[in-house]
């Protein structure tokens, strides 16, 4: 009977996760985890989409066979303006003197 009491006192001894603080904290660390997880992986996926600068190079010049000028480049997309011409109307009718 003595051996039954003891083994009790032990598992009333073991910390239990009803107690909402624990509850919290255990929450918190977690997103802690995840979150940097999370950060890690994207940043290693977008520093696999680097650009090279044949392609950079590559959208430049079809930019210019169609006539416009390079906006931006990325590794998924070339996004070409159109040329400024330098006798071009001001986007505003408000122009300082």
């Amino acid at each position: 009977m003595e051996r039954d009491e003891n083994m009790n006192d032990k598992i009333r001894d073991i910390p239990s996760f009803d107690d909402k603080a624990t509850i919290a904290v255990a929450s918190a660390i977690w997103k802690v985890i995840f979150s940097i997880c999370l950060a890690v992986v994207l940043c290693f996926g977008f520093a696999e989409c680097s650009i090279d600068s044949s392609v950079i190079e590559a959208c430049e010049a079809n930019c210019n066979k169609s006539g416009n000028t390079m906006d931006s480049v990325t590794s998924f997309k070339c996004s070409c303006k159109p040329r400024e011409s330098t006798f071009a109307a001001p986007d505003s009718i408000m122009v300082l003197p």
